[in-house]
């Protein structure tokens, strides 16, 4: 049998959002919103710290709340 290359489709781009800022953390997504179709993760959080803030124990880069 001879290998093939998968060939997948490309998708669209059907929502984007800047999200809420409180701070350092942006919300991108929540239970309200987009939560609603892409369970299980009902929260994403972009956590950039700029200096103006103080870092959270959580860190840096994203981060999902599963739920």
């Amino acid at each position: 049998m001879l290998a093939r290359e998968l060939q997948h489709p490309v998708r669209e781009i059907i929502y984007r959002t800047s999200g809420q800022t409180h701070g350092p953390i942006t919300r991108l997504m929540s239970p309200s919103d987009l939560g609603e179709l892409l369970k299980p993760f009902v929260f994403l959080d972009l956590a950039g710290f700029d200096g103006r803030f103080a870092p959270t124990p959580m860190g840096f880069g994203w981060h999902p709340h599963s739920g």
